[in-house]
């Protein structure tokens, strides 16, 4: 393990010559500080304090608070600067990453309540019209390792001349840092003669995952040559590569690239143009390089590496590890032990609040409860409306009822003709009762009786076609099993009483083929399984 010091910053010296972009990056960088020192005297004094009462009143006796009251100031001097400054400072602010709503905190009466201040810093910033920033873009941009990268690149370097057949890996968290390490060192690579000085530029595709799990693609644009190290980024079984998987490039031309794998010795060929999904291999993510072993592994430490990647990136190496650490991320060596060992937090120490008054967590918000209800309640009112929506679509194109519309008559309900027919019937009761029984209703019933036997006695006579498309119909939409069995029997026998009719369908084939072909199906269906069967059973 090696601690490297950074240059120490001269703020008197940048505000003499007028370097306005490294203003901002001390402004980043001091924000980043106090918040990180400020977070980890919190979690030591909660450990002596578990009750939690009144942390506020321990930090000045912490053995950190000296370095937490000099990086404050510092960034007070140059949020001092930019304010006088604004109209020169607002664009490097929009590009740096510059919180306009912490950086409108600075200048608000510290009196006042949490609340208060957060909407008189909202007002200020409004007033001074500061730059908004965008969802996507990155903030408080700042260079905090820069002398570490470079006693990681050389000591790299020296061991890579030294014994140029071991297979050596740098590993980072962060993305910018494995780009700037790969481009570094190809750079020395390219002065040596280890990797060719004709370059080809490919354009990568890197695929990750958003909050809500939905895959984002995003592309580079990256120099690749003969002796690159490369690192494939996605599974593909079409020529043996897996996410992670690293190898050496053999051949290259604008239209291929061939390489060597390192877990299995083989050589590959591919499109960059149908797997743009790779990157130069010889830094690496510590999260990409899981499952890959080197001989020499280089790890930069950084305060956002936490216990499990940690574990990862210290397990990679058959011989020896090195791990570079900036004492900007690490001022004291107990806390580089603390942060490797620390489970993964979700929360930048960006995102804690500086104020004495929020140290404690605050309690359930009513207002959010009600928001997040409301949300849920139009949720299902819209889950409603959508199926009410479908469940209409469905009766007007697929002919089938929406359940809640539907009315099931009771099989055991009895028509009144049936009702009025059982007493003309009964012939014992029929002169006593037809006599009680007024002219005008005997009437009603009759012709009532002549309706439904003449609409019996179409049913009857109805045409082939339409009759087996109605059994059709009523076994596609049978409710039970016991239902669909009673219709297909139905449906069978009517087709075989068809067929001994007319064996080759020929009235029906004249005016529906489409239904001559479902007739057919089901009167073979059988036969045909029992043929698929046999043909098993040889």
């Amino acid at each position: 393990m090696q601690f490297i010091d950074e240059k120490g910053i001269q703020i008197t010296e940048l505000f003499e010559v007028g370097s306005h972009a490294k203003i901002v990056e001390t402004y980043n960088l001091s924000r980043r500080m106090v918040g990180n020192i400020y977070h980890s005297m919190i979690e030591d004094i909660k450990k002596d304090n578990p009750e939690g009462k009144n942390l506020h009143y321990h930090l000045q006796s912490h053995e950190d608070y000296a370095l937490y009251r000099e990086w404050r100031g510092l960034k007070m001097t140059c949020a001092r600067y930019m304010k006088q400054n604004f109209q020169e400072f607002c664009p490097l602010m929009k590009e740096l990453g510059v919180d306009p709503q912490h950086f409108a905190e600075q200048f608000v009466d510290k009196d006042r309540s949490l609340k208060e201040q957060k909407l008189e810093a909202a007002a200020l910033a409004q007033q001074w019209q500061l730059p908004q920033l965008d969802h996507h873009q990155k903030r408080h941009v700042c260079e905090l390792r820069d002398e570490t990268k470079k006693a990681l690149i050389q000591e790299w370097h020296t061991s890579f001349r030294e014994q140029p057949e071991k297979s050596h890996l740098i590993m980072t968290y962060s993305k910018a840092d494995t780009t700037i390490l790969n481009e570094e060192a190809r750079q020395l690579l390219k002065q040596d003669g280890t990797i060719s000085k004709e370059e080809y530029l490919f354009t990568t595709h890197k695929e990750d995952e958003d909050d809500f799990g939905d895959k984002i693609i995003t592309t580079e644009e990256k120099h690749f040559a003969k002796g690159d190290r490369i690192l494939f980024m996605k599974n593909d079984n079409g020529f043996g590569v897996r996410n992670g998987t690293l190898g050496t490039i053999l051949e290259i031309d604008r239209h291929k690239i061939k390489a060597k794998l390192d877990n299995s010795n083989e050589v590959v060929s591919f499109s960059p143009k149908l797997y743009p999904y790779f990157d130069q291999g010889w830094a690496a993510n510590i999260h990409k390089s899981q499952g890959v072993t080197v001989d020499r592994a280089f790890l930069l430490a950084t305060h956002e590496t936490y216990r499990n990647l940690a574990y990862v990136g210290m397990t990679r190496h058959r011989e020896f590890i090195k791990v570079f650490g900036s004492k900007l991320d690490f001022w004291r060596e107990e806390i580089f032990f603390k942060r490797l060992s620390s489970s993964q937090e979700k929360l930048s120490s960006l995102d804690y609040v500086k104020s004495y008054e929020s140290i404690n967590f605050p309690k359930k918000s009513s207002k959010l409860q009600e928001i997040l209800d409301r949300l849920g309640n139009e949720l299902e009112a819209i889950r409603f409306v959508s199926k009410q929506a479908w469940q209409s679509i469905a009766e007007r194109f697929l002919g089938k009822i929406p359940e809640q519309q539907e009315i099931r008559i009771p099989q055991e309900s009895i028509n009144e003709y049936i009702r009025a027919k059982e007493l003309l019937d009964n012939r014992e009761n029929t002169n006593s009762q037809i006599q009680d029984i007024p002219t005008k209703l005997r009437d009603e019933i009759e012709s009532e009786k002549h309706q439904i036997q003449s609409s019996q006695q179409l049913k009857l006579d109805q045409a082939p076609i339409e009759k087996i498309k109605a059994l059709i119909h009523e076994k596609k939409f049978a409710r039970t099993s016991a239902e669909k069995a009673q219709a297909e029997a139905k449906l069978k026998a009517y087709t075989q009483e068809l067929y001994k009719q007319d064996p080759t369908f020929k009235n029906i084939r004249d005016k529906d083929a489409e239904l001559t072909k479902q007739i057919r199906a089901i009167l073979f269906e059988e036969n045909r399984s029992k043929q698929i069967v046999k043909s098993y059973e040889r």
